[in-house]
């Protein structure tokens, strides 16, 4: 981040729901959301508040810039680098949930927190997808095959995301007697502290509950 520049756009309070955050700790959150969605395997909880705020704040900084003025160009290009960061954060979780339309719907529902991982435009684009996705199935193939095996079930026939792929991470806070379980299952599971700033290679379902509780990064 370029620090001379950012604090003239960063240098105020933002809503975020129901508290009130420096602008300044809202994009530290949206980045962090951005490199965390990217590097997981799994669509992570979405965080609608923060960009729908920060997108406000921006265009508000927009509209205050002066045409043919240097310093007011320099803020724009800042300003549209937050832009790409925020944008691109939403397009990688639409490619999430066309790639696994069913398992995140199916999730959702399930979940006691579903309503976390998905905006309500997310759920319908997803319900929607799923939707279209099965009528070209059954107008192009299913139709051709026996009665009985032309119903999908998308338990089984639905992408899966990899939970055993092996990220990178970052501790952000002290995790006393964490289990790495042994791959070969072999009884050499073995406990660990996670000291802070240390990083680790591990596979991602041992850190799925630790990274949505921000105990962790990606990187």
């Amino acid at each position: 981040m370029n620090n001379i520049e950012m604090d003239n756009i960063f240098d105020s309070p933002s809503e975020d729901g129901s508290e009130t955050l420096p602008v300044e700790e809202v994009y530290q959150k949206i980045q962090t959301a951005w490199t965390n969605e990217k590097l997981c395997p799994e669509l992570l909880p979405h965080q609608q508040n923060l960009v729908d705020g920060m997108l406000q704040y921006l265009k508000e900084q927009e509209e205050s810039l002066i045409s043919g003025d240097f310093k007011s160009a320099i803020v724009k290009m800042e300003i549209d680098r937050v832009r790409f960061i925020i944008f691109d954060l939403l397009r990688t979780r639409l490619r999430k949930i066309e790639q696994y339309p069913a398992y995140i719907i199916q999730k959702c529902q399930s979940d006691v927190d579903g309503g976390a991982v998905l905006t309500p435009e997310e759920y319908a684009f997803a319900s929607q997808y799923l939707e279209n996705l099965e009528t070209h199935l059954k107008s192009e193939i299913l139709f051709k095959l026996p009665q009985h095996i032309q119903t999908i079930d998308w338990d089984k026939a639905g992408n899966k995301p990899d939970l055993d792929k092996y990220v990178f991470m970052r501790v952000l806070e002290f995790q006393e007697g964490f289990l790495i379980e042994d791959e070969a299952e072999e009884a050499r599971d073995e406990i660990i502290d996670l000291e802070p700033d240390s990083q680790h290679l591990i596979r991602f379902k041992n850190v799925s509950d630790l990274l949505k509780s921000e105990k962790i990064v990606l990187i």
